[in-house]
């Protein structure tokens, strides 16, 4: 997906929930048998790296707006916050989310993806996403942190971390951001 479509599909999601061009229709949802924190996140990068109609990657179409598959999968106070910054961003017009965060670029382009358990206990996990660029196959491998708790028997995504250069971004950090 190229930068413009991108950017359009952001928009159109935040402004018009649902209303998402056919090549960008986000997937239903993980499988039933992803149930630990590692296999939903495989289960993200599987996604974004499919192509659209277009030939570029599908990225970070999974936030797909109010609907958008990955809200199953994020924690409640998660939701509340994103449900939040969504209605700011419609009332302001501000462009909130300008960025894929799943490939952590305006382009994805996800290269060989590994995957690392970081940390784990009853209640929390953290697991990397650690991949390359497909457009510059030398750069510098770069990491996506997807932090989990447990909530009602199931593992869910409380917040998605990563860096640009030296300056580290969280989602929830973001969204506060959001006017």
């Amino acid at each position: 997906m190229d930068r413009r479509t991108f950017f359009v599909t952001m928009a159109l999601s935040a402004l018009a929930p649902g209303v998402v061009h056919a090549q960008t229709r986000a997937p239903a949802g993980p499988p039933a048998n992803a149930q630990t924190p590692e296999q939903i996140v495989r289960w993200i990068y599987a996604e974004a790296v499919k192509r659209d109609s277009s030939g570029g990657q599908n990225g970070g179409t999974i936030f797909g707006g109010a609907k958008g598959p990955i809200r199953r999968l994020f924690s409640t106070a998660f939701l509340r916050e994103w449900d939040a910054a969504q209605a700011r961003i419609k009332k302001s017009g501000d462009m909130g989310l300008d960025f894929d965060p799943v490939s952590n670029s305006q382009d994805p382009a996800i290269g060989r993806v590994t995957y690392t358990v970081e940390s784990t206990s009853a209640d929390k996990s953290t697991v990397g996403a650690t991949f390359g660029s497909l457009h510059e196959p030398k750069a510098k491998p770069q990491t996506i942190r997807y932090d989990f708790v447990r909530e009602g028997g199931a593992w869910k995504i409380d917040n998605i971390r990563g860096n640009v250069e030296n300056d580290s971004w969280s989602m929830r950090e973001l969204m506060k951001e959001w006017k």
